[in-house]
């Protein structure tokens, strides 16, 4: 049968097609579909072409012929557009517009013959041939949108801090979030951003296949071209950063959002406490470096020129990271550098949108060396959030010289109880009913007169950073130690548990600790063998030292911190009052509170969204510290 033939007899039926037990597909000479990743479901508007009229489903694990047919069996649209086909990344895009809608499908392979893929338009249905003498995987991204300017609700998946598991959840976009300047506040595009973090830190059974979500999230905004970057598609490493990129235009200008994923991650919380013996903060620059270097490829790859806006979103640890980075775009578009420093572009300080959320101070200011002030008016079209209940927000610390950039948001700063309810009213609509109390920061009760966890926030950060002296120090002689023993704790927290059993518990331990605290060869001599028992069990010999350093600067400090006395360490008023609350101590750096308190603000989110067939309450989670609860 000629090509021409096969699909009106697949779309009308034949008669041939309906044969009782009839094969047509010789198992001889076929290959099997050994993966199916399916955006959206589109997958369902295609099928495998077979002999007289028949198809098969395009599905794992179907056998299909090793020349195979694959043709348009979905709703009977007037294809115009000729497909584009892609050989060197075995890519299909079949795109049809009409005035009021936008239909398009991508279908990349894998294991395909070289040289075999073909698309067509026959009859005016989407037609691909291709040829494979191995088992194939097939991707297909399916979006149907409407031809409007308009704001839409779109659903994606997200990591819920709450259940500590990926949930679905939903935001509003529309392009017309750009038609107003970056220097004006925007509380819709803020959602949006903190919404595209939530996007970025799901939790998959795969790690590797961590960025789906914010890909298709990307995608389902209306943007085609899509990259990420190869650690985001492998395992994380203890100075990696996630980045994930995308392109549209609107308008006829260039978008481009740069999402920094940084709202739930693992072993990267080392470079955290990499602050550095001078400058910016190394950890954090690190991230504001790899983002830049995927911006930067992005760009020059993409051929991208002409007027260009730019959207730059991060959290916690990639907030600090995306400050920086947002700091230095800043600072070339002031200068006028922007091709030198990011690419053959146009970008103006109204087209650069930063928004950053709970953001720890960052940045190295003194205004005795020539810097720009962080708030100066180059900085205009930065935004980012502080909670003042949250503890990261204060860190590593402002007498070091660490700042922020640009226009700082502070997230209910009177502990308005009007603004908490309003908060809470949020949280138990759009996160769950039995969530309130879990996020209500009103319930923290301090020890010794202290009223709110800001109270602890900023009184701890100063006594603590006293204690632990100069940056130089802390870099000289504990950075490296402490950023090793913290890996090693993301890596498997099995191993810092075990050290402390190895001890008899944490009461023993810290005994065990001070009481060697005054001669470190006698501290090693007597603590490293219980370390290296922990290290060996689970294969981190080659840190052994390393831990063993860091918890003989940890006795030093708690030494300092409490004059020599250790019960007047645990007597201390902060200590204790952290004590009394381990869960709230960082429920405030939370996602699901930032964007709760952002809500109020874009009209959007006006009225709590509560769905009819919303499941039944669940028991309230304990009040805990967990060991995967991050900090940064």
């Amino acid at each position: 049968m000629k090509p021409m033939d096969i699909i009106p007899a697949v779309l009308e039926g034949v008669a041939a097609a309906a044969t009782a037990g009839a094969e047509f597909l010789d198992y001889t000479n076929s290959v099997a579909i050994a993966e199916v990743d399916d955006w959206n479901d589109g997958v369902k508007d295609f099928s495998i072409a077979l002999r007289l009229g028949k198809t098969r489903e395009i599905k794992k694990d179907e056998r299909i012929p090793k020349s195979a047919t694959i043709i348009y069996t979905g709703k009977d649209l007037a294809w115009s557009d000729a497909p584009e086909t892609i050989p060197e990344e075995n890519t299909v895009r079949f795109r049809n517009e009409s005035a009021y809608r936008i239909v398009e499908y991508i279908f990349k392979f894998k294991n395909i013959k070289e040289g075999t893929l073909d698309a067509k338009l026959i009859n005016g249905k989407p037609w691909i041939e291709f040829e494979a003498d191995e088992d194939i995987g097939i991707t297909v991204k399916f979006r149907q949108q409407r031809n409007t300017n308009g704001v839409e609700r779109y659903y994606f998946q997200g990591f819920d801090w709450y259940r500590k598991k990926t949930g679905d959840m939903f935001l509003y976009y529309g392009d017309c979030y750009f038609d107003r300047p970056a220097t004006e506040y925007n509380p819709q595009l803020m959602t949006l951003a903190m919404n595209l973090e939530l996007a970025a830190c799901i939790e998959e059974e795969d790690p590797t296949k961590r960025s789906n979500s914010i890909q298709k999230l990307l995608w389902n905004l209306g943007f085609s071209d899509i990259y990420v970057n190869d650690v985001y598609t492998s395992l994380p490493t203890m100075e990696s950063t996630d980045v994930a990129v995308a392109l549209k235009k609107i308008n006829g200008c260039n978008l481009i959002f740069l999402v920094l994923s940084g709202a739930h991650y693992s072993v990267e919380f080392a470079s955290n406490l990499m602050i550095g013996r001078s400058g910016d903060h190394t950890g954090f620059a690190q991230v504001g470096e790899e983002g830049l270097r995927v911006l930067r490829k992005f760009i020059q790859d993409r051929g991208i020129t002409g007027r260009t806006k730019i959207l730059v979103a991060g959290y916690s640890r990639t907030a600090a990271g995306g400050n920086l980075l947002a700091r230095n775009i800043s600072d070339s578009i002031a200068d006028g550098t922007v091709k030198e420093f990011i690419g053959d572009i146009e970008l103006a300080q109204d087209d650069f949108y930063g928004l950053f959320f709970e953001t720890p101070l960052c940045g190295y200011y003194n205004e005795n060396e020539g810097y720009h002030h962080p708030e100066d008016p180059r900085y205009n079209s930065i935004w980012y959030t502080t909670n003042p209940d949250d503890p990261v927000t204060y860190i590593p610390t402002a007498t070091y010289g660490f700042v922020r950039y640009g226009h700082r948001i502070i997230l209910n700063p009177d502990h308005d109880p009007e603004l908490n309810r309003a908060m809470l009213a949020n949280i138990k609509a759009y996160v769950a009913k039995t969530a309130e109390n879990f996020y209500d920061m009103s319930r923290f009760k301090g020890y010794g007169g202290f009223k709110y966890m800001e109270e602890i926030n900023v009184g701890f950060e100063q006594k603590f950073f006293d204690t632990l002296g100069s940056r130089e120090f802390y870099y000289d002689e504990v950075q490296e130690d402490i950023v090793k023993m913290v890996y090693v704790g993301y890596c498997n927290s099995k191993v810092l548990m075990d050290i402390v059993r190895q001890t008899g518990g944490i009461v023993k331990s810290l005994i065990a600790l001070n009481n060697y605290k005054d001669d470190y060869n006698e501290f090693v001599a007597n603590i490293r063998p219980n370390v290296e028992a922990s290290t060996q069990r689970y294969g981190y010999e080659e840190y052994t030292d390393n831990i063993v350093n860091a918890l003989y600067q940890i006795t030093c400090l708690i030494d300092r911190y409490s004059n020599g006395n250790i019960i007047a360490f645990v007597k201390d008023s902060y200590f204790r009052s952290m004590l009394r609350n381990p869960g709230k101590v960082v429920k405030a750096h939370y996602p699901a509170m930032t964007l709760s308190y952002l809500m109020l603000e874009d009209e959007y989110y006006v009225k709590p969204y509560v769905e009819e067939d919303e499941e039944e309450e669940e028991e309230e989670p304990e009040e805990s510290l967990d060991d995967d609860d991050d900090l940064f």
